[in-house]
This record gives structure tokens, sequence and C-alpha cells, in this order.
């Protein structure tokens, strides 16, 4: 019981900090990040100059129900740090053909964007990358750089955007809310079964408990002089 206790609280715990991070994210401003790295969530605005040449398609994204891709362009900002942008969905059907990269400007732009910390993501297993797309985000497709931190930025707004179309999980926190609540109920079913059965558990421990009472050393005494009477008579 003291175990499901304890995973409520932890589950209770993680609810208020995926609000905490929500609440974060709805009443943030987008603004040049001031901390390295960024704060998950916080709405970032940039400046700078795209690396087309290092554009990537992050495969297998899924937006109103449709199969596509999302463009992965890096942006060198105006201190001289490279972050990755999330430009956007394109809708592909499942087309597995080669998808050629839309033009982009070579002039300075200034986007704002959503930061993602993919520092703790699990990473991938298996095949990442096939051609121009990546399965998933990861530092080691664009190794000849240095990022700024590990993470990307999900454009919203500015030049050579696509659909925007990535939003933090909002339902992150209901989720833990719900595990809280399974874990209590599961605490107070254990905690009931074991009032109500008390005695029964208890009779069971006391029968287990009883054992053979042990002859007396009189009794044995005897027992062994009647033998050897039994012995003498023989003869």
């Amino acid at each position: 019981m003291t175990a499901g206790v304890l995973l409520a609280q932890w589950q209770w715990d993680r609810a208020q900090q995926k609000e905490a991070l929500i609440t974060t994210w709805q009443s943030s401003r987008y603004q040049p990040p001031a901390n390295m790295p960024p704060a998950n969530y916080s709405r970032i605005q940039l400046s700078g100059f795209w690396q087309n040449d290092q554009s990537l398609w992050w495969d297998n994204r899924i937006h109103n129900g449709q199969v596509g891709v999302s463009l992965i362009t890096p942006l060198t900002d105006e201190t001289g740090r490279t972050w990755l942008i999330n430009r956007g969905f394109l809708m592909t059907q499942g087309s597995r053909l080669q998808i050629p990269f839309p033009e982009t400007t070579n002039r300075r732009v200034t986007i704002d964007g959503l930061w993602q910390d993919l520092s703790k993501v699990e990473p991938f297993l298996g095949i990442n990358r096939e051609g121009n797309r990546i399965a998933d985000i990861d530092s080691i497709h664009w190794s000849t750089m240095t990022l700024a931190a590990d993470g990307v930025i999900h454009q919203v707004a500015g030049p050579s955007l696509l659909t925007p179309h990535w939003q933090p999980n909002q339902n992150a926190a209901q989720r833990h809310y719900g595990y809280f609540i399974q874990w209590l109920l599961l605490t107070l079913v254990a905690a009931f079964v074991a009032f109500k059965y008390r005695p029964i558990i208890g009779q069971w421990s006391i029968k287990k408990t009883v054992s053979t009472p042990s002859l007396s050393p009189n009794y044995t005494r005897r027992r062994h002089l009647s033998g050897q009477g039994i012995n003498r008579s023989e003869r």
C-alpha cells in the first residue's frame, strides 16, 4: 500500500510539472532565448540566415489525418549560433519518391517558433536516414555544424514557412492525473481487502505457526525404562 501511495504522489507531481510547462508556454512572448538551453516549450524569436544546403525531410509526420513530411532547415542567428528549425508540414500521401526542397530566400529572416528540448528523448533505433529523409531529429545528421542546443524550433510565423503543425502535448497533464487516480483507487482497494479479511488472515497465520508439542524429558525417560523392562522379560 505504501508503494501505491508513493506512485500516486509521483504521478500527481508529474501532472503539476506538465501544467506549469503549458502555463509558461501560453503566457510567454516570442523573444530571443535568454538562457541556454532555452526552457522547454518556450517561444523563441530568431533573426538570421537559412542554411539551405543542410535541409532534410523529417519523415512520417501526420497532420489533420494526412501523411507527410516536415522540413528541417538549420538557421544561423546573428550571434553565430545555429538552430534546427521545423519549417512545417508537406503532405505526400505516403509517396516514397524523392521530394525536392522548396525555394528559400538567402536574405536575413526573422521567425517565431516553439522550442522543443530533445536532450532527454530516447534515441531512435533502426535506420534513421533514407536519402534526404530522416526518421528522427538527431544532431548526427548535422555533424559538420555546431548546434546551439539539443532540440528544434517549430516555426509558427515568418518567411519560408510551410504548414505549421506542431503543438505541445496539452493532454500530458490530464494523463498523469488519470494515472494518479488509478494508483489511488488501487491503494484504497488493497487497504479495504486487507482490513476486511484481517481476521481470516490472522487465523490462517496462527494455524501455520502452531507446531506439534515436544515430548517432555520425563515422558521420554519413562518410555525408555518401559522398553528396558520388556527386553528383560523376553530373556
